[in-house]
């Protein structure tokens, strides 16, 4: 089961397009924001209200080709989190949305609130997808990896991912440059650990993390410089149909200095970003104020 939670703000139809790609059960979830309304509602007027947003949700999937079950969930909590206890109870693969800008959108709010919240719980997968997508491009799913243990729950879904849409999983995997001030430190740091920063122990790195996650070394494209900047260039080189990252789970302290890999690739890529949580991190998603 794949849950896609849609929107009736005008930005959903990306998201739609990238499920009907999807040949896989769907749950197509939309949630009536009743926080500050609910309680003074009559019963009657719910029901009319879920019906009505039903009807829409409905027609807005069948119209894309999206086929399965179709629900509207009335809330008083943030829709995030209404969301996520959806995916949780269903068990579901992934979590499709859509994005807030256009592609080639110069917009300052990119993901939109909700998006962005989602990629700081991950529940599961989450699927960001630009509101102008069209159709998958030719080329593979493609994941971002540093190689470290945060990008392997990324690889196993990316390869799932691959297989369901018959492409080829490659990844891409970038050393960031040591800034100049810090070249002394780090050296003297590795030499005390036993450790080495050669092209050599890059390379040993390389063959062990493909081992480790089952990836052959020919599908893993080498890069240096900027993490952002080189995977956005090594999707559009390669057409990627579908970019793959894993999440670090910045805590509340860094997200104030610092946005999340995932949540910038999201914001700006051309094409469908999957953010995939670590399994620990998947499990420890929702606190005692979400129950």
């Amino acid at each position: 089961m794949w849950t896609l939670g849609l929107d009736l703000d005008g930005h959903a139809a990306g998201a739609l397009r990238f499920a009907a790609a999807i040949e896989a059960p769907w749950s197509v979830v939309h949630v009536l924001d009743l926080s500050g309304v609910g309680a003074a509602l009559p019963a009657e007027a719910l029901d009319e209200a879920s019906r009505a947003e039903s009807l829409v949700v409905s027609s807005l999937a069948r119209a894309a080709g999206v086929e399965g079950r179709v629900a509207v969930l009335c809330e008083t909590c943030p829709v995030e989190v209404a969301l996520e206890h959806e995916v949780l109870a269903a068990g579901a693969k992934a979590l499709v949305v859509g994005r807030r800008a256009p592609a080639e959108s110069h917009a300052l709010v990119r993901l939109g609130s909700i998006a962005r919240r989602l990629l700081r719980r991950l529940p599961a997968p989450v699927i960001i997808v630009p509101p102008d997508f069209v159709a998958l491009a030719p080329g593979p799913v493609l994941v971002a990896s540093d190689l470290r243990t945060d990008s392997d729950q990324a690889v196993v879904f990316a390869r799932e991912l691959a297989s369901l849409l018959s492409r080829e999983l490659r990844v891409i995997c970038v050393f960031e440059p040591v800034a100049r001030a810090r070249v002394a430190v780090v050296a003297e740091a590795l030499a005390q650990a036993g450790l080495e920063d050669t092209e050599d122990a890059r390379s040993r790195s390389v063959h062990a993390w493909c081992e480790r996650v089952g990836v052959p070394r020919e599908a893993v494209d080498l890069a240096r410089g900027d993490a952002l900047h080189e995977v956005l260039r090594a999707g559009r080189e390669r057409e990627a149909a579908v970019l793959v990252c894993g999440s670090r789970r910045l805590g509340t302290l860094d997200r104030l200095f610092t946005a999340s890999f995932g949540s910038s690739l999201a914001a700006v890529a051309t094409v469908p970003v999957a953010v995939v949580p670590t399994v620990a991190a998947a499990v420890a998603t929702t606190g005692p104020e979400d129950r």
